[in-house]
């Protein structure tokens, strides 16, 4: 450890005092470096020395994953005329030109609608779908041709075929013409955002994929984040948005096409909704399978475990097989349910607590019919 501080020690020393006067040291040091040799016979210039040194402070401060782009971007810029517009020259260039102001760069580039809540972030699925056919990223239009698709893909399967058919005949004459079918799949499900147990709190996320005949399945272009947040959390807020656009899109928009510069009439479908249990339950407002009230165990309520078996006097009628004395006995024994849910007994109803919520919540869904 001494001998590292010791080192960093020598090095500052070195570029404080020594480097400012000494212009052979920059040079020498440069040029060993592209040497990789102790020693170096041939020198490059001060000022190709100093712009190494320069470039080498600022790769030590961005990350590992931006430096094959700025690689490209200093190589491309050699080669590249420019005649109307200039490389940033001040700090200020930089916020004017590309990052903050008004006209910059960075702001005037095509995003989709963002909508933020206390504890979700959800991005418009219109935006994405409609970014999505106007930068071309869509199939040409030979797309319900068969042939065209490799046999793996999963637009070649028989169930989107149908649906595409379904569709071709649903609309009109008019809009075939110009016609684009988008197939989605919907993935959601939580994740640990870091392993630091301190803060280990897990976030919820959803995606769409759109599917294309090729690569889609691990390309930028065809998967794009629609929603975020904590795991614990209700999701319902997002999910009514979700659901009110797959309705909306199901019927069809004009819009904007980046291949064949021209609007197109894109109809959506959901092909796949890829989620694990607890993402399922969440969907369908059911329980975790943990409480009594659901399948898993048989109960469709908070029942009297103690007296809905039968007790000791209906026991002994069941084993007598004395079916007049067991008819008669059916919903008026006033100490069991004797396994029947339709008993009249009066273990069979169970008293709400005090703090059981007796009217629906504002925000609460709408329940499904026949429920």
């Amino acid at each position: 450890m001494s001998c590292i501080i010791l080192s960093t020690i020598k090095k500052s020393d070195f570029f404080r005092n020594k480097a400012i006067s000494l212009n052979y040291a920059i040079r020498n040091l440069v040029g060993q470096t592209f040497l990789q040799a102790p020693t170096s016979s041939q020198l490059p210039t001060l000022e190709e020395s100093t712009f190494h040194l320069k470039l080498a402070n600022i790769l030590s401060q961005v990350s590992s994953t931006l430096h094959v782009d700025i690689i490209d971007l200093l190589n491309s810029a050699k080669n590249v005329l420019m005649t109307s517009t200039r490389l940033p020259i001040q700090p200020r260039d930089i916020a004017r030109f590309y990052t903050k102001n008004k006209f910059s760069l960075y702001n005037q580039l095509p995003v989709p609608q963002c909508h933020v809540s206390e504890s979700h972030t959800y991005v418009d699925l219109h935006s994405v779908i409609e970014h999505y056919i106007a930068f071309g990223y869509h199939m040409d239009k030979s797309y319900t041709t068969p042939s065209i698709y490799d046999s793996s893909t999963i637009l070649q399967c028989k169930e989107v075929l149908k649906l595409q058919n379904c569709l071709m005949n649903a609309i009109d004459e008019g809009k075939k013409r110009s016609l684009v079918i988008l197939f989605l799949m919907i993935w959601s499900d939580d994740f640990e955002p870091s392993s630091n147990l301190i803060n280990k709190h897990s976030t919820w996320m959803r995606t769409v994929t759109i599917c294309a005949n090729i690569g889609f399945g691990v390309s930028s272009e065809h998967t794009y984040l629609l929603s975020l947040g904590y795991k614990s959390d209700n999701h319902d807020e997002v999910n009514n948005m979700f659901a009110k656009e797959i309705i909306d899109l199901k019927n069809g928009k004009w819009m904007y096409s980046g291949k064949y510069k021209r609007r197109v009439f894109v109809m959506t479908q959901i092909l796949v909704m890829s989620a694990d249990r607890p993402e399922r339950n969440s969907l369908s407002h059911i329980m975790g399978h943990t409480g009594h009230p659901t399948k898993r165990w048989k109960f469709t309520g908070m029942i009297n475990q103690n007296k809905l078996p039968s007790c000791l006097e209906c026991l002994k009628i069941r084993f007598s097989k004395n079916t007049t004395s067991y008819q008669e006995n059916v919903n008026v024994c006033p100490n069991c349910c004797d396994w029947n849910y339709n008993s009249t007994c009066r273990y069979i109803e169970i008293h709400l607590p005090d703090n059981y919520p007796r009217i629906q919540h504002l925000t609460s869904p709408t329940p499904p019919l026949h429920r």
